[in-house]
């Protein structure tokens, strides 16, 4: 997700009356980056993203601090050479439109085409593109 859409996404959330942080902890949601960890701490959640198996270099997880894990979950059909955790680019927001070109909306993903790798690229979206701007 985008900062922005986490962002919409935690407003949600709040609005069903979760608590997002307590005195600088995390409460009942937790913001997790994919290659950073916890954004602020948390107590109730450990992450790793060193976790995979036997053939998998890196991915990342979350699990309930303490509670033991013999096994990583992944939706049916993922492959780690296709994945988000092998492909990911992380970009300063400031940077993006020097790399990245928006090329369509589609059923809340936007695509852009990577000017450095000449790939298409996506960001699932939870809030609505404003095409106009």
């Amino acid at each position: 997700m985008t900062s922005e859409d986490a962002r919409k996404f935690v407003d949600n959330l709040e609005d069903l009356g979760f608590t997002l942080f307590t005195d600088g902890h995390f409460d009942e949601i937790a913001l997790v980056d994919q290659f950073e960890g916890f954004a602020l701490s948390c107590d109730w959640l450990e992450f790793t993203n060193s976790a995979g198996g036997k053939g998998i270099r890196r991915i990342s997880a979350c699990k309930i601090k303490g509670a033991p894990v013999d096994t990583v979950s992944i939706p049916a059909g993922w492959n780690y050479e296709t994945s988000l955790s092998k492909r990911t680019s992380v970009f300063n927001p400031n940077d993006i439109d020097s790399h990245m070109i928006f090329l369509r909306h589609e059923d809340g993903v936007d695509f852009y085409l990577d000017a450095i790798t000449g790939e298409e690229s996506w960001v699932r979206r939870t809030i609505k593109r404003n095409l106009n701007s």
